[in-house]
C-alpha cells in the first residue's frame, strides 16, 4: 500500500509491530461504524466539531486523487464520559453538493447517518501507523510519550461522488478498552 498505508490482511502484524493491544484494538479497527463501536464501550458518546472547511490536499491520505488540490474538510474529535478518544476528518471534493450537505450536520455522529440506508459503498479499511510527528493535528502534552497513534481510513461512494474517512485512535481510548 502507498505511504505505510496497509491492507486488513496486514492489521495483526501493524498492532504488534507498535505494542498495542491486539484483542482490545482490532474489533474497533475492523467495526463498520465505529460509532457503535464506541456506543459499546460506554454510552455517553459525543461528538465535537472542530473545524467545516475547505482545505488544502492533506498529506495522508493515499487514497484521494492526487490530481485534487483542494477539498471540504469535517473535522471532529468523538468522545466518551467528554474524553477524546478518536480524531476524524472526512474530506470530499470541493464541488461535491451531495458529501458537502452531508458533512454539514454539526454534532451528529457521521456514523449514524452513513449507516442509515442512503446507497452508500465502502472500500475495505486501509491501515497506517501514524508517528506523532506526522499528526495532522497536535496531541495534549499529556500524551507526548506516544510515539505513534493507529489511524483507519476507507471511502464511501454516492453516485460516483467519493468521501474518504480517516480515524486516528487516541490515546485516552485505551482506558475504555480495558474495562
Amino acid at each position: 500500500m502507498n505511504n505505510g498505508w496497509y491492507d486488513a490482511i496486514h492489521l495483526t502484524e501493524l498492532l504488534e509491530e507498535h505494542e498495542y493491544n491486539i484483542s482490545q484494538y482490532q474489533p474497533l479497527l475492523e467495526v463498520q461504524s465505529l460509532t457503535q463501536g464506541l456506543e459499546k464501550l460506554n454510552p455517553n458518546f459525543s461528538v465535537e466539531l472542530l473545524n467545516l472547511a475547505e482545505i488544502s490536499a492533506p498529506n495522508y491520505a493515499n487514497i484521494l486523487p492526487e490530481s485534487t488540490q483542494h477539498y471540504f474538510s469535517r473535522r471532529v474529535i468523538l468522545k466518551l464520559d467528554d474524553q477524546p478518544v478518536i480524531w476524524a476528518e472526512s474530506l470530499c471534493d470541493i464541488q461535491s453538493d451531495f458529501w458537502r450537505e452531508y458533512l454539514n450536520c454539526g454534532t451528529q455522529s457521521l456514523g449514524r447517518k452513513l449507516f442509515s440506508g442512503d446507497e452508500i459503498e465502502r472500500t475495505p479499511f486501509f491501515y497506517k501507523a501514524f508517528s506523532v510527528e506526522e499528526l495532522p493535528f497536535d496531541l495534549l502534552s499529556d500524551y507526548l510519550n506516544m510515539k505513534f497513534l493507529i489511524a483507519r481510513q476507507s471511502v464511501f461512494t454516492y453516485k460516483n461522488e467519493k468521501l474518504c474517512l480517516t480515524e486516528w485512535y487516541l490515546p485516552n481510548l485505551r482506558q475504555f478498552l480495558a474495562n
